[in-house]
């Protein structure tokens, strides 16, 4: 009789990745909604973003039982601080809190890996970039999650100085506009879908995203006509290139289903942020 190993661990790594650029008035924030374990999707909508404060959110990825404890205690933190100062907790103080949080379960610590982001008191983006302990950096854009090794790189290569030891230091802010930025980071998850399992495709994405004006003033960002012709191209191509183990009446589910869901109001299941000061 053999011996079983066994293998417990209190970790799970659920993939997906998160996104965020800060900009002079503005910071987006966007995130796949895809939440799997090994090779099972476990749903295909599932919210990495959680809205901390007025101008803070938080995009994570990793372990999402840790992130959702994570997220309830900010949460009773922040509420703490509303009834002790009579206000919202800013970003860059939210920024703290959480470093303090990762860093006090530093022996037992969230499998999260995550991006705050939001505006500061004086209306400029802030991006805040974390490890798993609590490390933290003020930076202009960052991505953290299964396909951060993908679009790092290129977002790098957008970004950021050419030579940084002979150029003066740049402020933690992109020189993008807001619609540059939302340009980008559409291109990055795009490119990431290429080569990541854990990263929902390009069409779900760009289905998912809305505006959050200085104030927390919520809309709705209608999709573009080319932006949904685009995706179901997109589909379509991505299903005929791999139909041969895919049988035709799939193919015509995949492409009804995805018609479907693009032309859904999909407010109520938004998963990219942008919050911009006017």
């Amino acid at each position: 009789m053999t011996k079983q190993q066994a293998n417990w661990s209190p970790y799970d790594n659920n993939g997906g990745s998160v996104v965020a650029i800060a900009g002079a008035d503005y910071c987006v924030i966007a995130a796949d909604t895809r939440m799997s374990t090994g090779y099972s999707i476990l749903t295909r909508e599932y919210s990495k973003i959680c809205q901390l404060a007025d101008k803070s959110f938080l995009a994570s990825s990793g372990f999402q039982a840790d992130v959702r404890a994570l997220q309830k205690q900010l949460a009773a933190r922040h509420l703490i601080y509303q009834h002790q100062h009579n206000k919202q907790m800013s970003c860059p103080a939210m920024g703290q809190l959480l470093s303090n949080t990762l860093y006090y379960k530093r022996f037992f610590p969230y499998y999260a890996f995550n991006v705050l982001g939001g505006l500061d008191n004086e209306g400029k983006g802030c991006v805040f970039t974390y490890d798993a302990v609590g490390s933290y950096e003020r930076v202009g854009y960052s991505s953290q999650g299964s396909g951060s090794t993908l679009i790092m790189p290129f977002l790098d290569n957008q970004l950021k100085s050419p030579s940084p030891l002979l150029l003066p230091a740049q402020d933690a802010v992109t020189p993008l506009s807001e619609a540059e930025a939302v340009d980008l980071v559409k291109t990055v998850f795009a490119s990431a879908t290429e080569r990541d399992i854990y990263t929902v495709s390009l069409f779900s994405f760009v289905s998912c995203l809305y505006s959050t004006v200085f104030g927390i003033h919520c809309l709705s960002k209608n999709l573009e006509p080319w932006d949904i012709l685009s995706s179901l191209l997109y589909m379509i191509m991505s299903c005929v290139i791999s139909l041969s183990p895919h049988p035709f009446h799939i193919l015509i589910s995949l492409i009804h289903n995805e018609i479907l869901f693009l032309s859904l109001n999909v407010t109520d299941s938004i998963h990219a942020v942008v919050t911009k000061l006017f």
